[in-house]
């Protein structure tokens, strides 16, 4: 198992450095509202200079907010847009952590668990989007997490798992 989430981590890494930010769906536009949040405060407002990503009061906003908060702390000597790739590759290894978690509660089965982790680090669009800067990545995560809490709160019954788990698909919508 080590040696696929080290290969997976590998492979990531390798799209974040050497694929060109016109290759991935809208990562120009991902990466261009994250440095528009990074600017303010808390939330922008429409203005001339935010007119080329739309109207970024009318979205979703999580995603933006986090990268871009995260975006005032590049203290490395790395462009802005390498900076959030590689931040975005945590949110796989949760992503696949939390995944592998869902599939503890449902069996204890290890070659379903690693058949499992096989293919889903191997899965390529799974791979690509999670090197890259898309909200995509922070949906995942937040879809898996609400499948994992309310999985262990049909197993437990406990109203904490189940707040969890709504919680956590209204922080993804």
């Amino acid at each position: 198992m080590s040696l696929l989430l080290i290969y997976f981590g590998l492979r990531l890494l390798f799209f974040a450095v050497t694929i060109s930010p016109f290759v991935p769906p809208d990562e120009v536009t991902h990466f261009g509202m994250s440095s528009i949040f990074s600017k303010v405060s808390f939330l922008p407002e429409n203005s001339p200079a935010t007119y080329p990503y739309g109207l970024v009061t009318n979205i979703p906003y999580l995603y933006y907010w986090i990268m871009g908060k995260l975006l005032t702390v590049n203290v490395f000597p790395i462009p802005d847009l390498l900076f959030l790739r590689l931040l975005n590759i945590p949110l796989a290894f949760a992503t696949i952590f939390i995944i592998w978690r869902t599939l503890r509660l449902l069996t204890d089965d290890r070659l379903h668990q690693l058949l499992l982790m096989v293919v889903v680090t191997n899965t390529i669009m799974f791979s690509f989007l999670s090197a890259f800067v898309t909200y995509d990545n922070l949906s995942n995560l937040l879809a898996a997490m609400a499948v994992y809490s309310f999985l262990a709160f049909v197993r437990t019954r406990s109203g904490d798992l189940l707040a969890v788990s709504f919680l956590c698909q209204l922080a993804g919508s």
